[in-house]
Formats: structure tokens, C-alpha cells, sequence
């Protein structure tokens, strides 16, 4: 009796010696934290995006006014998003709807946060098996930006939470915003990547464990050919696409590519800049309207046409 007396004197003292937290001590949330240390890095990709869309033989020409998601890689102004926002379609979609579309971004803009002003960018790669895409910012107007480090990260695991950030649309203030994943497998084929189920579904954005390191990228993946699967497109019954986070390592191979072309496109903008600079005659497209990318197979610089690009796409 004695010493349960000693240990509950002993439990009580811990008590009240432990600190309470107070009005100004930090209560801040781990996703409140992870939202303040990455809000920076989401930007607003805005562009008329033209399709021609076929389906079953009869073609209709049509044209977007788009404003959608991306987030900045490194200092150099590159933009990672997502290649369904150029009119990248699952090829297990368009076989069973006889379906082809051929997109063309043009005036492509990218904006921070909830600012106006426009900065010129180029469509520069796009990598249709992660469904992913890189845009290049031409001229940074002497803006330094600290974009996220694909390079460094860790691997999800299993029945962990992962977060997310992103931003509301224009309406909405283009608010930061958070949302919750939840690591539910480790898919071998037909690829490694991790199946996850939650609140967050920014495609092509990156993911972050609690303890804020980068886990991988967001992304939609189909499953191995030949699987039978349900009607519905994107999810609605097709239980054959479903949201995944790609391994890092897969999207360093593809990012290398997009760095190549993104060096190619600032170098072609510089001599247009300078020539423009010594007079020669106006009149020209904006930069980066209705330029082509280059279509990567998982970052190995593999061209792999997919409707949706233009007609005539150079090969790497």
C-alpha cells in the first residue's frame, strides 16, 4: 500500500509540474504548419486551351477558358502539373469511347497566390504515363521563388497519413488550403506506387508526411492491361484508374527531361527577347502560345504521341 501511495504522489507531482500551454505558446496544427511552409510554392496556371475532340469518327472544335493548379520545382520557375490539364486522357478511357483529343494551351500565364499580375510561360514536357506535365515560367521579372526539392524525400508507409497543399480557385481568394491522405497499399505492378484514399485531390502536386518531408507526388494511374474494369470515365465505376503517389525516383527521371526542354525554351526566349530589343518588327505570338512539348515515356525521353498533343510534336 505504501509504495502505490508513493507512485500516485509521484504521478500526481508530474502533473502539475508539467507546462500547460497557454494563450501565446504555439498551438499551431502539424497541417497548419505544413500549409504555412508550402503555400508559397503553389501557383495558378491560366491559359485558352483549344481541342479538337473526336469521338466515334465525328470531330468538334471547341476552346477553354482554364485556371488551374501547379507547383513550382526548384529556383528556375518551373511548374509541375498535371497532363489531364492539356487534355491528357487515360488510354483505357479513349479505347472504350472511340475518343480523341487533340489540345493546343495557348497565353498561358502563371499568377502567385491571389496576385494579378502575368508572368509568360511555355508548355515545355509532358510525361502521359504518370500523367504529368512541366510548364516554364520565360521571364521571372527579377522574381526569386523556393520551389519544392524532388530530389529529396521519403517513402510512404503504409496506414500513414500524408498531406497536401494546394489553393482555392480565384473566387475564392485562391486561399492555401490542406488536405488528408491515407496510405492504404503498396502496389508492385504495374509500377511501384502506393494506393490512397482521403480529402486531397490535387493531381500532379506533392504530398508530405507529418513530420513535413516529401513523401511523392499525387497522381491518377491505371491498372495492368487486360483487367476487366466497369463502365464510367475517371473513376465513375472504372475501378481501373484510381489516385496513387508515384516513388519520387520515378518523377526525377521524368523531371531531368523536362528540365532539358524547359533550358532549350528560356535560351529561345532570351534570343527572341533580345532581338525584339534591337527592333525588330512587332507583331509576333506571345511567347509560348501554341508551342509543343515534348512527350516523355516515364522520364527516359521516350516520345509516346497520345492524342491531345499537336500534330508534327518534335521526337527527343
Amino acid at each position: 500500500m505504501k509504495m502505490r501511495y508513493v507512485a500516485a504522489l509521484c504521478a500526481v507531482a508530474l502533473l502539475l509540474s508539467a507546462p500547460l500551454v497557454g494563450a501565446g505558446e504555439d498551438e499551431t496544427s502539424v497541417p497548419e504548419k505544413i500549409l504555412a511552409a508550402k503555400a508559397d510554392t503553389v501557383v495558378n496556371l491560366k491559359f485558352v486551351l483549344k481541342l479538337q475532340i473526336i469521338v466515334q469518327g465525328q470531330s468538334r472544335d471547341q476552346e477553354q477558358n482554364m485556371e488551374v493548379r501547379g507547383v513550382l520545382i526548384g529556383d528556375s520557375g518551373l511548374v509541375l502539373t498535371s497532363n489531364m490539364n492539356f487534355g491528357g486522357i487515360p488510354e483505357s478511357v479513349r479505347r472504350q469511347y472511340n475518343l480523341e483529343v487533340k489540345a493546343t494551351p495557348v497565353e498561358l500565364k502563371i499568377l502567385f497566390g491571389n496576385e494579378v499580375e502575368e508572368y509568360d510561360a511555355q508548355l515545355v514536357a509532358r510525361d502521359s504515363n504518370l500523367n504529368l506535365a512541366f510548364v516554364q515560367i520565360l521571364d521571372m521579372k527579377g522574381r526569386k521563388v523556393k520551389g519544392v526539392d524532388l530530389r529529396t524525400g521519403v517513402e510512404p508507409r503504409i496506414g500513414r497519413e500524408l498531406i497536401g497543399v494546394t489553393r482555392m480557385s480565384r473566387g475564392f481568394d485562391c486561399a492555401p488550403s490542406v488536405g488528408r491522405l491515407f496510405v492504404t497499399a503498396k502496389v508492385e505492378k504495374p509500377r511501384v506506387m502506393w494506393a490512397v484514399n482521403g480529402s486531397f485531390s490535387e493531381i500532379a502536386h506533392p504530398v508530405y508526411n507529418i513530420a513535413g518531408e516529401l513523401a511523392g507526388i499525387l497522381s491518377i494511374q491505371e491498372g495492368s492491361e487486360g483487367v476487366s474494369q466497369g463502365g464510367g470515365m475517371m473513376g465513375g465505376g472504372n475501378n481501373n484508374i484510381r489516385p496513387v503517389i508515384l516513388p519520387l525516383s520515378d518523377v526525377v527521371r521524368s523531371l531531368k527531361q523536362a528540365e532539358k526542354r524547359a533550358a532549350e525554351a528560356l535560351e529561345t526566349y532570351a534570343e527572341d527577347n533580345e532581338g525584339d530589343e534591337a527592333g525588330d518588327e512587332a507583331g509576333e505570338s506571345s511567347p509560348g502560345d501554341g508551342e509543343k512539348a515534348s512527350e516523355t515515356k516515364d522520364g527516359e525521353g521516350e516520345q509516346k504521341p497520345e492524342p491531345g498533343d499537336e500534330p508534327g510534336d518534335d521526337e527527343e
